[in-house]
């Protein structure tokens, strides 16, 4: 007895549809509206303005959706042409099950198929800092702060009072060098005296992705003892909390800035899961320091 194989059209399929979009768009022709969107963002006028020109591709919409909305789109159309007949836009809501369940298979001790985040790896590379000036309560453009210890590229954007209870945002206006100690800011107004020795910390890129990092400290695999799972119900309260402490000893001592959850003690391109940015704290021999981490989904 033999087994029967039965060629697949899908991917031929998808390749008429594709190749028809294309011609469609590069023609200056738009593809056929949606016929249902439940995004409330794709109906969202701006107050005292014209209505918005309504979105013609998936990749618009992505670009109009919140971070958690992770719009589905459902085509109707012809295998054998490729002609799109009908488009619909609705939600994807992550359920409370499976958003742990994702959680425990991206950080965890073991179980994954893949290689899983359980190593936390500290560096002295983040970039922080502190007000060496108060910045005042008037329209700045300039802040005053200790030596950088990283470059920074300019729009990049940081954390005025990290940690406190007023912190605030803002963006770089010129490229900002390792050692330098004035920031160039976009102009703003601080909502309170930040004074001497406020934190300021660099807010880390979604499209981090380092391919090595100098002088860090891996906590070794993490055992199961390190992670506790959240499942209560609603968006960003499934998560979970990752606890470690490192021990300082004569060759890790240094002040630390920065985090990352890996899947490997050594950092390299497309290893970490995550990447955080604070005001630093400092390994000596003998002395130890506990890190909480929490992912949330």
């Amino acid at each position: 007895m033999s087994n029967i194989i039965i060629p697949c059209r899908i991917p031929d399929d998808r390749r008429k549809l594709h190749e028809w979009k294309e011609k469609r768009l590069k023609a200056g022709l738009h593809l056929p509206d949606y016929k249902a969107v439940s995004l409330p963002s794709y109906w969202r006028t701006r107050t005292g303005a014209l209505r918005q020109r309504k979105a013609t591709t998936y990749e618009e919409i992505l670009r109009q959706s919140r971070p958690f909305e992770c719009p589905w789109q459902f085509e109707k159309w012809d295998t054998n042409t490729g002609e799109l007949y009908e488009r619909f836009i609705t939600h994807n809501l992550i359920t409370d099950l499976g958003a742990i369940a994702m959680l425990k298979n991206a950080w965890n001790s073991a179980g994954s198929a893949i290689g899983i985040y359980n190593h936390v790896v500290i560096s002295p590379n983040g970039c922080s800092t502190k007000l060496t000036v108060a910045s005042g309560t008037s329209p700045i453009t300039s802040l005053s702060v200790n030596a950088l210890p990283a470059g920074l590229a300019n729009g990049r954007q940081l954390t005025l009072g990290y940690n406190g209870a007023t912190p605030q945002t803002i963006t770089l206006n010129a490229t900002a060098n390792a050692g330098d100690t004035t920031l160039t800011v976009v102009s703003f107004t601080p909502s309170t005296n930040f004074p001497i020795g406020t934190d300021i910390c660099a807010i880390p890129l979604y499209t981090d992705n380092p391919s090595s990092v100098s002088g860090s400290v891996d906590s070794g695999a993490l055992s199961s003892g390190a992670f506790t799972y959240t499942p209560t119900t609603g968006l960003g309260n499934r998560q979970v909390q990752i606890q470690l402490t490192y021990t300082g000893t004569t060759g890790n001592v240094g002040t630390y800035t920065e985090a990352y959850t890996s899947n490997n003690g050594t950092i390299g391109s497309s290893t970490t899961g995550s990447h955080t940015i604070f005001a630093g704290f400092v390994l000596n021999s003998g002395s130890s320091e506990t890190v909480t981490l929490v992912e949330k989904a």
